[in-house]
């Protein structure tokens, strides 16, 4: 293995109407990487960060228990060790898959849902939310499906900051369009409801080299048209994007922070075992059955970041 390459700082903002799933997804990242088929890590790089990570993996992992809404603006700063696969050709002709050590700092923004919506600008928070999204190499955006199908209002919470960036950033556009990195995620893909559309639309298979067998949508893109179906404006969503970054910038990913159900104990996914949490009669309060396994959580993180491998 070569020498590590450390690079520069990759700023990413979670983007996403209320309980769309950001902090559960800013929670799950330490243990996506602990559990990556290639060796990575996620660690803190200051005290506060590394009790954010550390507490926000333990709320979820081993208390089961979804994090609370987000109040205030938050932001962590971590670095994402991983191995990258590069493939190289020896002075023979021969080819050669090179592996090396990659660190990358990243800072990673959180903030309240109710940011991105219309009585942000009231309450005096878009100004410092346009001037984050602007310094950021990178985007997250949830979309929250079973959210959208009884509230409709993931469209209200992107298009008037998605123009007010435009304006904020015109000097950096590229080709009219705006330069970072957009990681579309599909969110809570552990629910039932996500996965009968999938069926549904002939979508769903078993990932090829998953330890647990879950099962993996093939072209996310047409889930989300599926689904988007279900409101008046959800449909709207993803070519407003398009609107705002070019294609090569757009990476569409389906995803759950906690995973599909596992037997406590049991390495095998069965069929019809999906969804990993459930509503405690009692209290009302959503809570994780068993354990948390996440899908597809640091593979947009990865991307964002540059980290592919060839």
């Amino acid at each position: 293995m070569e020498a590590m390459d450390v690079r520069s700082r990759c700023e990413i903002t979670l983007w996403g109407a209320p309980g769309s799933g950001k902090t559960t997804f800013l929670n799950a990242l330490s243990i996506a990487a602990a559990q990556g088929e290639q060796s990575s890590q996620l660690i803190g790089l200051n005290d506060a960060s590394a009790k954010a990570v550390t507490d926000g993996a333990h709320r979820i992992a081993v208390e089961r228990l979804f994090p609370a809404a987000t109040a205030a603006a938050t932001e962590v700063d971590v670095a994402l060790v991983a191995t990258e696969t590069e493939r190289r050709r020896s002075w023979d002709g021969r080819r050669l898959n090179v592996d090396r050590e990659v660190r990358i700092p990243l800072r990673i923004f959180d903030r309240p849902g109710g940011d991105f919506g219309r009585g942000a600008a009231a309450r005096g928070v878009r100004g410092a939310l346009l001037d984050q999204l602007a310094a950021s190499d990178g985007i997250v955006y949830f979309f929250d499906a079973i959210r959208e199908a009884a509230i409709g209002d993931a469209f209200e919470h992107l298009h008037g900051v998605l123009a007010q960036l435009s304006v904020r950033t015109g000097g950096a556009r590229m080709q009219g369009r705006l330069p970072q990195r957009m990681a579309f995620c599909i969110s809570k893909l552990d629910d039932e409801r996500l996965v009968r559309a999938a069926v549904e639309q002939g979508l769903l298979t078993r990932a090829p080299h998953d330890p647990h067998g879950f099962p993996m949508v093939r072209v996310p893109e047409l889930l989300y048209q599926s689904l988007s179906a279900a409101s008046d404006c959800g449909g709207l969503v993803l070519p407003a994007l398009g609107e705002y970054f070019a294609p090569v910038q757009i990476q569409i990913f389906a995803t759950s922070s906690i995973g599909f159900y596992l037997d406590d104990g049991s390495q095998d996914w069965k069929a019809g075992e999906l969804s990993n949490h459930w509503v405690d009669p009692d209290s009302g309060t959503a809570v994780i059955r068993g354990r948390v396994v996440p899908v597809n959580v640091l593979e947009p993180i990865m991307w964002l970041a540059g980290l592919e491998n060839e």
